[in-house]
């Protein structure tokens, strides 16, 4: 995917407000000039259908499985549909990882966790640990908006459509030390 179109998916995200500029409480007390509410993807059927082309152009396609949450579903089950590749969703619950994680697997898959974004190492390792318990190997992450390095914390590649700077830029927020006017 070129930078061109990285650009045209983020104007149709901002288009589609689902992504907006502004000043924005985070969970963790942060404020934070943009929000994102990337699990409404599904409600906007032709952007979905570019996000998801856009990444199965970035997939690597060794992947027996992909996996994701509940609020990254829309995303996973069109990466299955374009690329074949059965999809295992987590329901978010804190059942034991066999009664929480829906789909058919078995031990030994080679996984690919796509969530929206890429921020919350903890999350992701949660995440990760419980797949893994069940025999789900996942071996990288892929996302939409990517607002960390996570991939330093979790200890395998990452990868995501779109970077945080690339939002800033958009709604010309400068970032933290910059000298951006």
């Amino acid at each position: 995917m070129s930078a061109s179109d990285a650009t045209l998916i983020l104007d149709q995200l901002l288009s589609a407000g689902l992504i907006l500029g502004g000043d924005f409480a985070r969970p963790n007390g942060e404020r934070e000039s943009f929000s994102m509410r990337l699990d409404l993807l599904g409600s906007y059927p032709e952007l979905l259908a570019v996000v998801v082309d856009a990444t199965a152009e970035r997939l690597e396609r060794d992947f027996s499985r992909l996996l994701c949450g509940i609020d990254t579903l829309p995303l996973a089950v069109g990466l299955s549909l374009r690329t074949g590749i059965p999809l295992v969703y987590s329901r978010n619950s804190q059942d034991a990882p066999v009664f929480d994680l829906v789909g058919a697997y078995d031990i030994g898959h080679t996984t690919l966790l796509v969530v929206n974004i890429l921020e919350q190492p903890a999350e992701l390792a949660a995440l990760i640990q419980r797949a893994g318990s069940v025999g789900l190997n996942i071996t990288a992450v892929q996302g939409i908006v990517d607002l960390g390095e996570p991939q330093s914390r979790i200890g395998f590649p990452t990868d995501a459509l779109i970077a945080r700077a690339d939002i800033l830029r958009a709604l010309a927020i400068p970032r933290p030390g910059s000298t951006m006017p």
